[in-house]
């Protein structure tokens, strides 16, 4: 942490206090305007009015847009919950203190990113209750996940920047910049006259470290190789090439270094399934999380959450499978939704979810929603047949699970199928 607090002394901010709330402000960013405009922006900041475009709302996490003098920024907002929590903010940064000065050190360290422009935390008998970071808005900027799932991204530019990925992954790692949830969501990615660049702007889980273990930075990377039949092969490889060229290992060779990510990743696979794994990079930004103290799950977010309660609440009866209809946003599907107790379900899901991020050919169904007994997955009417036809038919990515994974497969074909024929 000290290698942090050095690099906000290379940076201008001033630390105020506003009553309850504690701030560090960029210099330039304070003197906009007065103390008073200060601390009520700060409480509306951290009121339930938050000023600004809520982008993504969860239960202890709010991500907003909005205007700070004369910059567009996006606020990452936090609550603390739970009184022991907020007394480990007397010994330990609390999460959003942890993501500004990590914000901090990544941009001293040359890294291109959305450096942190203001940290509040408000405070009560010196325990943080909630708090927040701000950073400038990137415009023009896709998601890196977005720009490599894109079909209309031609082929050469894919290699060339799943390359510079690679490079600047390697430089991350020298920088002793370390972070375990590392993925193409924390990216961002836009072009400048003729070059791509990118931009680090997901600090959350960031540790520094002198040095990480070839073991370590493989963990790190297996994790990061879960993306599915989106980005190839040989964007993988062009990915590894960039990365061993900026960071290569005396002790083996490339080839030898994919193999051991390769390894790696079915071991992070497997790390997933033992634990089921809800979400991943495909979840991100297509669903919604369910979280409440009765139910869990999740769901596509062109769907409304009190019609997906309403079907699952009135499915009863012995049968395993119902056939119902289901109003998005833009557009009416036909589902067929399959019931089950919950630990089933989950596990079902969850064997879903690991195989689209091995590369399976089909798509994670619409939803699946738990309660404390039962639970139910929701696939399009004719995604149920399509799923169990992929995961017997023979192709790469089948023998692939067939190899690695085998009884979870018999497991999730034999669900599926019995589920299917008791239509």
């Amino acid at each position: 942490m000290s290698r942090f607090c050095k690099s906000i002394l290379q940076h201008s901010f001033l630390r105020v206090r506003f009553g309850q709330f504690d701030c560090l402000i960029q210099n330039d960013l304070y003197r906009i305007s007065s103390d008073e405009w200060w601390h009520d922006f700060c409480a509306r900041l951290l009121s339930e009015e938050m000023p600004g475009e809520v982008l993504k709302q969860g239960t202890y996490k709010t991500l907003l847009k909005c205007t700070i003098g004369s910059q567009q920024c996006i606020v990452k907002k936090y609550r603390i919950p739970g009184v022991l929590r907020q007394l480990r903010t007397l010994v330990i940064p609390s999460r959003p203190r942890q993501e500004f000065l990590a914000g901090c050190f990544i941009n001293s360290q040359g890294i291109l990113t959305a450096a942190p422009l203001l940290l509040v935390e408000r405070r009560r008998y010196g325990l943080v209750r909630e708090g927040l970071v701000a950073m400038p808005f990137i415009e023009d900027a896709l998601e890196l996940r977005d720009f490599l799932f894109s079909s209309g991204i031609a082929s050469g530019e894919r290699y060339a920047v799943a390359r510079m990925f690679g490079r600047l992954t390697a430089e991350i790692f020298k920088k002793g910049i370390f972070q375990y949830d590392y993925a193409l969501n924390n990216f961002l990615i836009r072009k400048e006259g003729e070059k791509w660049q990118l931009y680090f702007i997901d600090f959350e889980k960031v540790l520094p470290r002198k040095q990480a273990s070839c073991d370590q930075k493989l963990d790190v990377l297996s994790r990061l190789n879960r993306v599915g039949r989106q980005v190839s092969i040989r964007e993988r490889l062009q990915f590894a090439r960039g990365y061993y060229e900026q960071d290569p290992d005396s002790a083996q060779s490339r080839q030898v270094f994919i193999r051991r990510l390769h390894h790696a990743t079915i071991v992070a696979l497997r790390a997933d399934l033992a634990r089921s794994r809800a979400t991943s990079i495909y979840t991100h930004a297509r669903y919604l999380r369910i979280d409440s103290p009765q139910h869990t799950g999740l769901y596509k977010k062109e769907y409304h959450l009190d019609d997906i309660m309403r079907i699952c609440e009135n499915l009863t009866g012995n049968r395993v499978l119902h056939e119902v209809v289901l109003k998005g946003r833009s557009r009416t599907v036909t589902l067929k939704v399959l019931m089950a107790n919950r630990d089933k379900i989950q596990r079902a899901w969850a064997m879903l979810n690991v195989f689209v991020v091995a590369g399976a050919g089909f798509d994670l169904p619409e939803f699946f929603l738990c309660d404390r007994q039962r639970g139910c997955i929701g696939f399009e009417a004719s995604a149920l047949q399509t799923d169990i036809t992929f995961l017997t038919s023979p192709s790469p990515v089948q023998r692939f699970l067939q190899t690695h994974f085998p009884n979870e497969l018999h497991w999730l074909l034999l669900f599926l199928t019995q589920a299917s024929n008791q239509s």
